[in-house]
């Protein structure tokens, strides 16, 4: 009797006790990930591409909300639930009088942040969750604890979780998608079919390569055949295609502008494939993209005792051929020989990856221990009375490079990125208004206190920066920004990079260095250099060869709009020659560009080349003829050159086609005064009152003006 009723209680009390752990493992987890989640802040100095896309949705200072991601790098579904999460946020603050508007709103940027920071959190304490659910079903709740308190302390996931990103929601999605596939093989009911098509689909939209997880769903779908003639059979059974097609739909239900606006959703998908097949700058050519993963990455991130166990269970399912094993195993291979052919690589890419390894390597080294066990003989059973010994010890070998990565990933958000000091040195170092040259390194100034100009990058085809890489450039400028962010990315190819790597040699040799900024090895951000030109560097023109080796490169977009901005700079800075030669050259390379010319036009007008300014203005107008400031302009040009009759015409048309043109009215008041019509004269001051706010100065001038001149009419009659 006794024991029948310890048997009955054993079976709860056991539960319980899962539960008890289970809840440990997921708080230590949620500790893990939630300790110094606010760093940075209020920088933010990850790419954050989630969140940032879902702030643009909001459309601020303008009307209405634009739903049109414009970037179609990741599919669309973390831009929408950030949305989503971000409306929640500003509807609870809205009831609770903490947002009075949209203004308001805008204002709580970095609580946004933190909130959008903790999504990630939650989505990977899910994946937790989903690994502990999945591993169960091949092994008992003892081992299931096992895999996910692997996942809780895994360093790369820790990481991740302290970002915005796509990788984390798309773990999750992945490990919830092979929880539903395998319900298919191991459960007759059809509800597993749609519940992995919905996984697929979100996962899919989540990030594109989700949609590999549809190999693994036709293999539990065909595995349920006990034949191969069976198998072959069931692909008539309609539960399978109504799964896909379930993923497809939601896949474009997450992303109509996939289809609405196709073209740009094609130029970034091309990118990406263009990215993955060439990989970026500073990715070590000399590794091969597998090598990477498998010798450096997974070991250590799942410490090499583990990972050596994950390959031996590898081999012992394969040699097995236990089916259900074989559904585990699907994605992770088809996965590896994805992202293997891919010249690109980043550690990040193993995220998704990683909950569904520790599954295999725990559930595997659970098999193999029992196996082990059994093939033993009796009399040497004596030697495994220490197994627990045994066990704890190798979970020591395994937890303590886990802890030590953790340890110095979280050390080192105690201390103030690098870019930060860069910050606060530059507000109370530089001279309120300088123009300084950076790169992308994340540096976030009032655009008030300085003028920044950025070198062009791009993480692939860098061959094409090399000419911007030249000092000669930003001599006009009073400060340049230089980091080991891009130098230590072109000096892991010095041959392929020579030029680039004279460029900071001659920052080195030839320009004076003002601060430097270390960074310590438990730092985040990276290195910087602070130079001044020397003043004997400064000249009146750029030397013709460096404007000959912007009309020799292929990709004429980034050359134009370097150009556009250098010469917009100079322009402010009063060097007009020097923009005179920059836009000369865009409008070389783009003579259809009539956003280019209209700069040239104004920097030649200014410079007093008014003959070739009125060429330019006449090829301009033939290209797009309803530009009224440069017909504006082409009145204005003629008046300089004595032409009173073309400059009225052009005067008088551009004010048609625009009458709040100020030069306009400027231009003929000067013209009919020069010319003596008092009547003409006073005509287009009345006309240009009309068009001024009745009290303002500007508008009190004017009255006073036509006064006079009316006075004048009637003392000369």
């Amino acid at each position: 009797m006794v024991e029948t009723q310890v048997d009955q209680i054993n079976p709860t009390e056991k539960t319980r006790s899962s539960i008890v752990a289970f809840l440990i493992i997921l708080t230590v987890g949620l500790v893990l990930r939630l300790c110094h989640i606010t760093w940075g802040l209020p920088e933010l100095y990850e790419e954050a591409t989630p969140f940032s896309l879902a702030w643009k949705f909001w459309n601020w200072d303008r009307l209405g909300f634009d739903f049109n991601p414009h970037f179609f790098n990741y599919p669309a579904f973390t831009f929408y639930f950030h949305y989503l999460i971000q409306a929640i946020h500003y509807g609870i603050g809205y009831l609770l009088g903490i947002y009075t508007d949209f203004a308001s709103f805008k204002e709580s940027y970095t609580i946004s942040i933190i909130l959008a920071r903790i999504v990630t959190v939650i989505f990977d304490l899910g994946t937790i969750l989903v690994i502990f659910l999945l591993v169960k079903q091949f092994a008992s709740e003892k081992i299931a604890l096992i895999g996910a308190g692997l996942l809780a302390i895994n360093p790369l996931h820790i990481q991740y979780a302290h970002s915005i990103n796509v990788d984390i929601p798309l773990a999750f999605f992945v490990t919830l998608s092979l929880f539903f596939i395998f319900k298919i093989y191991s459960s007759l009911e059809k509800k597993w079919y749609l519940l992995a098509g919905l996984g697929i689909g979100l996962a899919t939209a989540t990030k594109y390569n989700g949609a590999l997880l549809v190999a693994p769903l036709i293999l539990a779908h065909l595995f349920r055949s006990q034949t191969v003639s069976a198998a072959l059979r069931s692909l008539k059974d309609s539960s399978l295609y109504q799964s896909i097609t379930l993923a497809i739909i939601i896949f474009f239900l997450f992303n109509p502008f996939i289809i609405l606006s196709f073209g740009e959703f094609w130029r970034d998908f091309s990118f990406e494939k263009l990215h993955m097949s060439y990989g970026h700058l500073g990715i070590e050519s000399s590794e091969s993209t597998l090598a990477f993963y498998f010798l450096k990455a997974l070991p250590k991130y799942l410490s090499w005792i583990f990972y050596t166990s994950i390959i031996i269970s590898i081999f012992y399912i394969i040699l097995k051929r236990n089916k259900s094993h074989f559904i585990l195993l699907a994605f992770p291979i088809i996965f590896f020989i994805t992202i293997g052919t891919w010249e690109m690589r980043a550690e990040r890419y193993l995220v998704p990856a990683i909950p569904i390894l520790i599954a295999i390597g725990t559930i595997g080294s659970k098999t193999i221990w029992e196996q082990m066990m059994k093939s033993v003989e009796p009399k040497f059973r004596r030697f495994f009375l220490f197994k627990s010994g045994i066990l704890v010890i190798v979970g020591l070998f395994v937890a303590i490079p886990l802890a030590i990565e953790n340890y110095k990933y979280l050390h080192s958000l105690t201390f103030p990125d690098t870019r930060t000091i860069a910050k606060e040195w530059l507000i109370k170092n530089v001279p309120h208004k300088s123009t300084i040259v950076t790169g992308p390194y994340g540096i976030n100034l009032p655009n008030d206190n300085f003028t920044f100009f950025m070198i062009p990058f791009t993480p692939t085809g860098s061959e094409v920066l090399e000419a911007f890489y030249d000092t000669r450039w930003y001599k006009d400028f009073d400060l340049l920004i230089a980091s080991d962010y891009d130098y230590g990315r072109f000096a892991q190819e010095p041959e392929r990079f020579k030029s680039v790597l004279a460029y900071y040699d001659s920052l080195k040799l030839r320009w004076r260095l003002v601060h430097k900024i270390q960074r310590s090895s438990n730092q985040t951000g990276p290195l910087f250099w602070f130079y001044t030109p020397p003043d004997t560097t400064r000249t009146e023109l750029f030397e013709l060869d460096l404007l000959q080796k912007l009309r020799i490169i292929e990709d004429k977009k980034i050359v134009v709009d370097f150009t556009e901005r250098l010469a917009f700079k100079h322009f402010r800075m009063g060097k007009l020659i020097k923009s005179k030669q920059l836009l000369s050259t865009a409008a070389w390379l783009e003579p259809t560009n009539t956003k280019i010319l209209r700069a040239y036009v104004w920097t030649l007008f200014k410079l007093g080349d008014y003959q070739i300014c009125l060429n330019v203005v006449n090829h301009s107008l033939q290209i797009e003829p309803y530009q009224p400031e440069i017909v504006a302009l082409r009145g204005s040009v003629h008046l300089q050159l004595g032409q009173y009759a073309e400059a009225e015409t052009q005067l008088l048309k551009a004010l048609e086609m625009n009458n709040k043109l100020t030069i306009c009215y400027f231009d003929l008041e000067l013209l009919y005064r020069t010319q003596n019509e008092k009547q003409k004269n006073i005509a287009i001051l009345n006309r240009y009152l009309q068009i001024l706010p009745p009290e303002s100065e500007t508008a009190q001038l004017t009255v006073k003006r036509i006064q006079e001149l009316q006075n004048q009419t009637r003392i000369n009659k």
